[in-house]
């Protein structure tokens, strides 16, 4: 399991509210559309038992550029030629959770999912808290993200300079990611603009 996944330690917080997290395991590497592609071919699409009871009658909804069960920037069933090792894209929130049930395993909290991207376990070598995995400035060439990068996804394993310390990959960059927890809008928070 060390080899997949990253042990991301407890915490707590007390800023603006208590927050204590247990240590859990997150995958060290997004999903890949080779990973999906199993998924597909194991009839993932078609199990039940990985999907929400209200959804059933839209499973036939989640189909590709041609008609096919599986992303939707997919052809025929299958992923971009070379693009196996690339992050699967393209997928509901429905899609990215049947997935990680038929592994076994759960999306993320929110909470969970911000504590892995900002592990305060990032130091420089004199033990000072770092702001990126490689340093306090933004440094576009080792991670993928709309400020630089070849303007498409990059394989999983690609940019270690942006690991966390316990190596989970690409947390800053390349795609975003499904979280179990649902957005919750506040139209009481002031000071801050969003758009959507």
């Amino acid at each position: 399991m060390e080899k997949e996944m990253a042990l991301v330690p407890e915490k707590r917080e007390e800023e603006q509210e208590s927050i204590t997290l247990s240590a859990f395991y997150l995958d060290r590497f997004a999903v890949t559309n080779r990973q999906f592609a199993r998924f597909i071919a194991d009839g993932g699409y078609s199990q039940t038992e990985y999907w929400p009871r209200e959804i059933w009658p839209n499973l036939l909804q989640f189909v590709d550029s041609t008609g096919y069960a599986g992303p939707r920037f997919w052809s025929e069933g299958k992923c971009p030629r070379g693009k196996e090792s690339h992050p699967v894209v393209g997928i509901s929130w429905f899609e990215a959770r049947a997935f990680a049930l038929w592994c076994g395993k759960r999306l993320p909290t929110s909470t969970e999912w911000q504590h892995a991207a900002s592990w305060a376990s990032g130091k420089d070598g004199r033990g000072r808290n770092i702001r990126y995995p490689w340093g306090n400035t933004f440094s576009p060439e080792k991670t993928n993200t709309w400020a630089g990068g070849p303007g498409t996804t990059v394989p999983v394993d690609q940019h270690y300079e942006g690991c966390t310390p316990n190596g989970v990959y690409q947390l800053i960059g390349n795609v975003w990611e499904w979280v179990a927890t649902q957005f919750q809008y506040d139209a009481g928070t002031s000071g801050m603009r969003v758009s959507f």
